[in-house]
């Protein structure tokens, strides 16, 4: 969710014009470190289908847009470099393999009865030539589909991403 959903639960004002970790304006150079609760660090200019398209298409951080998403081919950092963002909250699972075994098929079965029914094809080129073109294009699909998961979970604040323990309220004595 955006900052100013929150803006209402900021205990000083001064976090309302924090960007990150940074402070931004104010007088501020950008390289004085603040201590900021990770709820708040999101900017208010990034929306939550700007975070989800920076993670699925450039496999970049949710919450900056700059640092890496994957430290592998999908191994997820569990902190991003540039941020701190924590990225172990994310809970993808088995949903990037079932919705690319999805797409894969849906795309594979109509372009596969259309070849079939235009060039009449042998089989044997039909079994080689689609399960390549299957495995090449789930190969290609699967980081960008959990890494659009994965934005997702961010923007929503899913799985662990965005709670922080509750603040102690003073009690007016």
């Amino acid at each position: 969710m955006p900052l100013r959903h929150f803006a209402a639960q900021i205990p000083d004002p001064s976090l309302a014009f924090l960007c990150g970790r940074h402070r931004l304006d104010k007088g501020g150079t950008g390289k004085e470190r603040v201590n900021v609760p990770r709820l708040f660090r999101q900017s208010p200019a990034r929306t939550p289908g700007q975070a989800r398209d920076d993670a699925r298409a450039r496999g970049r951080c949710p919450c900056c847009g700059k640092g890496r998403l994957f430290q592998g081919y999908l191994s997820v950092s569990p902190a991003c470099r540039h941020c701190g963002e924590e990225l172990h909250h994310q809970r993808a699972d088995d949903g990037p393999a079932y919705l690319t075994i999805l797409l894969v098929s849906h795309l594979g079965a109509p372009f596969l009865l259309a070849i079939f029914m235009m060039y009449r094809p042998s089989a044997m080129s039909m079994l080689i030539g689609f399960s390549l073109g299957a495995v090449v294009l789930s190969l290609l699909l699967l980081p960008a589909i959990k890494g659009g998961l994965i934005g997702f979970q961010w923007a929503r604040r899913m799985h662990g991403f965005g709670s922080e323990p509750a603040m102690a309220e003073t009690a007016a004595p």
